[in-house]
C-alpha cells in the first residue's frame, strides 16, 4: 500500500536532484565573467542575493523548493525529511541483506567443499 506511495516520492526527489544539478550547469556563467579572489567589485554573498535570476535559474530555484519540499510548506518538508529516512533505510538494509546472503553462500560452499570424499 506504502510502496507505490513511497516510489512516488523518492522518484520525484530524484528527478528534482537532476534537475538541479543539470540546472546548475547550464545557468554557470563563463568563466571570465567570474570576479577574481582579490577582486573586491561589490560581489559579497550578501549582494549576490539581490541579483536578478535568469529564466533558468529561476526554474532552478522552483526545483529547489519542491525538491526540498518547501515548495508544499512544512508538510512537505516532513514528506522529504521521511523519505530521505527511508531511503537511508531501504539502502542500509538491502546491504546488510546481501551480506547475509553472501556470506551464507561463502559458507554453504566451504561446507560442502569439506563433506564431498576425495576422489
Amino acid at each position: 500500500m506504502m510502496a507505490p506511495v513511497f516510489a512516488f516520492f523518492a522518484l520525484t526527489i530524484a528527478c528534482t536532484g537532476l534537475g538541479i544539478q543539470i540546472m546548475e550547469i547550464l545557468n554557470r556563467p563563463p568563466a571570465h565573467a567570474q570576479p577574481h579572489a582579490g577582486n573586491d567589485s561589490g560581489n559579497s554573498p550578501a549582494s549576490s542575493k539581490h541579483e536578478k535570476r535568469t529564466e533558468l535559474g529561476k526554474w532552478g530555484h522552483w526545483l529547489k523548493q519542491v525538491h526540498s519540499g518547501e515548495a508544499f510548506g512544512p508538510v512537505g518538508v516532513a514528506i522529504s525529511i521521511a523519505s530521505g529516512l527511508a531511503l537511508i533505510f531501504f539502502a542500509a538494509s538491502g546491504f546488510w541483506m546481501y551480506l547475509s546472503m553472501a556470506f551464507r553462500r561463502a559458507s554453504n560452499r566451504r561446507r560442502r567443499g569439506r563433506s564431498r570424499p576425495p576422489a
